[in-house]
């Protein structure tokens, strides 16, 4: 008897897993993919973004820095 319910079970595992990717694949085609320039230009924008506050944060650190320094030297 045990091992009847072993064979279910994994009949089972089976079933549910080709349901889980057959449900993945549905899924996957009703996604509305981005274009080829879209996909250009937001990831133009995200580097640009990304230099201008790394920039911003150096800059600040700089002179975070100096005022650091010139404050411990009194």
């Amino acid at each position: 008897m045990a091992v009847a319910k072993d064979k279910v079970q994994k009949m089972s595992v089976v079933t549910n897993t080709r349901q889980f990717f057959t449900e993945v694949g549905q899924e996957m085609k009703k996604i509305v993919w981005p274009s080829r320039e879209a996909l250009t230009q937001a990831t133009v924008t995200v580097v640009v973004i990304t230099l201008v506050i790394t920039v911003y944060m150096g800059i600040a650190d700089i002179v975070l820095r100096t005022l650091y320094n010139a404050f411990n030297a009194l």
